[in-house]
């Protein structure tokens, strides 16, 4: 057992000043450095969710072998405008130059915002908030990670349901979020962060996905804080099934596929032309009125039992520190 313990701890190793290297179990890592700041990027946290993987739970990844170079980015989730790919789900950590002289630092979780429908972590420099914490004496490791965004994160129907083997539907990109904070609790100790102290926290969406977070027993006990800046408990942030069986029958129009082997088998570009196609389709639009973003979570019954605000007046949430704001020009993320 102690050698296991030794094992998960990971290290950093001997690198130079601007190529740092750390063992982590997921494998071992080369990012880089501007001398105050560490980074590794473009760490694969599940299994590519594509072919027979989409619209599936993620898939653990398995370590890989060699040194991995995590100096850029991973690609971000298929998304309007922007494009992207299926192949998706990496994460990136930023480490303070504190975490190899000091005791375990707390660890800070970013989820982007986008509506649930674009947007990535990659839009972010997170350097920046990692330097303001350790001018302001409390150096902190950072972590962002890309999920699966719009039709291919949140199309939800009792069709799919047989595709995971506890039946829920509809939550694919928070059940990334998820298995992101699972590799974080695995990893982070490797980079000096403290899997104890983690505090996940995000905008707009991110926010929407935190407050979902706190309310669903699966997620607890992988984060210590949580903050939500601008959709935290949101109207918008879940809609039931039968507004996700409407979404759901209106790409299967747009596709003309009669069954969810036609949608598997369909290509990334084929499934995005449609999703983009759907009348009504976009961010803050709906079919009935009602205050929901198309793409949100669903109320599965197996995921979300409720509500997140319902489950909050409940009492039934993960009983740690708080925080829920505004964001200043939150708009500005749609330009």
């Amino acid at each position: 057992m102690a050698l296991r313990w030794l094992l998960s701890l990971g290290s950093f190793v001997a690198a130079s000043s601007d190529a740092p290297e750390v063992v982590a179990p997921a494998g071992r890592l080369r990012g880089i450095s501007d001398g105050e700041v560490h980074t590794f990027r473009g760490i694969p946290y599940a299994e590519a969710p594509v072919g027979a993987l989409r619209w599936r739970p993620p898939v653990p990844l398995k370590p890989w072998q060699g040194v991995r170079d995590a100096s850029s980015y991973g690609s971000f989730c298929l998304q309007m405008r922007q494009g992207g790919s299926e192949d998706c789900l990496y994460l990136n950590v930023f480490v303070p130059m504190e975490a190899r002289n000091t005791s375990r630092l707390p660890c800070l979780v970013w989820i982007h915002g986008g509506g649930y429908e674009f947007g990535s972590s990659n839009m972010y420099d997170p350097t920046k908030l990692t330097s303001f914490l350790r001018s302001q004496k409390s150096p902190s490791v950072l972590v962002t990670f890309n999920y699966r965004l719009n039709v291919f994160g949140f199309l939800g129907s009792d069709h799919l349901r047989p595709l995971d083997a506890l039946h829920s539907t509809g939550n694919y990109g928070l059940q990334d979020q998820r298995m992101a904070l699972q590799w974080v609790q695995d990893n982070i100790m490797a980079f000096g962060g403290d899997p104890s102290k983690v505090m996940i926290f995000g905008q707009s969406a991110g926010a929407g996905s935190v407050s979902s977070h706190v309310t669903m027993p699966k997620s607890a006990g992988l984060f210590s804080r949580a903050l939500m800046e601008s959709g935290g408990f949101s109207c918008w942030a879940a809609q039931p099934m039968h507004q996700k069986e409407l979404w759901f029958q209106r790409l299967m129009n747009q596709t003309k596929c009669v069954d969810v082997d036609c949608l598997i088998n369909l290509s990334s570009e084929e499934i995005l032309g449609a999703y983009l196609a759907i009348p009504d389709g976009r961010c803050c639009s709906n079919l009935t009125g009602n205050p929901w973003v198309p793409w949100s979570p669903a109320i599965d019954g197996v995921e979300m039992t409720a509500h997140p605000v319902d489950l909050l007046k409940q009492e039934k949430v993960s009983k740690v520190p708080m925080v829920i704001g505004t964001t200043w020009d939150d708009g500005a993320t749609f330009f």
